[in-house]
């Protein structure tokens, strides 16, 4: 580029930048498109595309926002490179893009200088894994992401139910490595520390614990302790007196089984648990006939004569 070129480059890029400089993000966005369009590969052009996505990300204009942010990324630019992740892991997350939100949190991880960062990014991780189905690696992040929330955030409610969505999901990983006593601890924990959502999924899931280790009793027991501490919450209540009807179903008390479903049958709002318990219902029905109705016998040829024969051996 020849130096009168290059003075007009600078002087078209300081204009939009003061446009940006001054909080003016419109006329900062049209003027670095300009700037953009006249110099696409200028002395400027990487601050030009951040800057001009920063003020899209800001308006919420995300998709417009994107490719700048992904374009300092690919640039490896020291200067926005973390900024550049933050933005672009929040965008991909929010369109549900897990994949590729969970890799943009995982650099964000390694290059953050702002503890806030990196907690974001743990947080973020977590959450991605958690809904892309990988949930022993979920639990092993959110093992991370409750020290970073003690250093980062103040004692508070804030503070609290991160760190019960943590705990929740540390449990979920020790269930699925099928260490029932490590899971069963960890949702009691949650349970016992928060009374909202959380804690009530917590209080199923150590219901559903005892079921597979067979303490049907205890597991009863941890069903109506639900219903009791968690009223307000009525999808895991129903959830819970569907895992019931399996639990009475162990202990042979078919009638209590039958109670159990018929309850969330009357008196759940959501289809998908109503049919769920229908269905299990259905199916004790259907072993109830099976079990009265008589087999079927195998028809005994009796002979018309009576079989007599003569002494002579022929028949009469």
């Amino acid at each position: 580029m020849d130096p009168g070129s290059q003075d007009l480059d600078n002087d078209y890029y300081l204009s939009a930048e003061k446009f940006y400089m001054d909080k003016n993000c419109e006329k900062a966005v049209g003027a670095f498109k300009d700037y953009l369009n006249k110099y696409p590969n200028g002395g400027y052009a990487l601050n030009a595309r951040y800057y001009q996505a920063d003020c899209d990300y800001q308006a919420q204009r995300f998709a417009e926002a994107l490719p700048g942010f992904e374009a300092v990324i690919t640039a490896k630019s020291a200067q926005f490179l973390e900024p550049s992740l933050f933005a672009s892991s929040d965008i991909l997350f929010r369109d549900k893009r897990w994949e590729g939100a969970l890799d943009r949190f995982v650099q964000l991880e390694q290059v953050a200088s702002m503890p806030q960062n990196t907690l974001v990014a743990q947080i973020g991780q977590m959450r991605c894994l958690r809904e892309l189905g990988r949930v022993e690696e979920a639990g092993k992040v959110a093992e991370k992401v409750v020290p970073t929330a003690d250093k980062v955030l103040p004692d508070g409610n804030q503070r609290a139910d991160l760190k019960a969505e943590a705990g929740l999901t540390i449990a979920h990983g020790l269930l699925s490595r099928n260490e029932l006593d490590g899971a069963f601890t960890k949702f009691k924990a949650v349970a016992a520390a928060n009374k909202g959502i959380i804690g009530a999924e917590a209080k199923y899931h150590m219901a559903y614990v005892r079921h597979l280790q067979k303490k049907y009793r205890e597991a009863e027991k941890e069903v109506f302790a639900l219903a009791k501490d968690f009223g307000a919450y009525k999808h895991w209540i129903s959830k819970a007196f569907i895992l019931l009807g399996d639990v009475y179903l162990q202990l042979d008390d078919r009638f209590q089984a039958k109670t159990a479903l018929q309850g969330v049958i009357d008196h759940s709002d959501e289809p998908e648990l109503v049919a769920e318990a229908r269905q299990r219902l259905d199916d004790i029905h259907a072993s109830e006939i099976q079990q009265t109705t008589p087999t079927p016998q195998e028809d005994t040829e009796i002979p018309i004569d009576g079989g007599h024969k003569t002494n002579d051996g022929k028949d009469q």
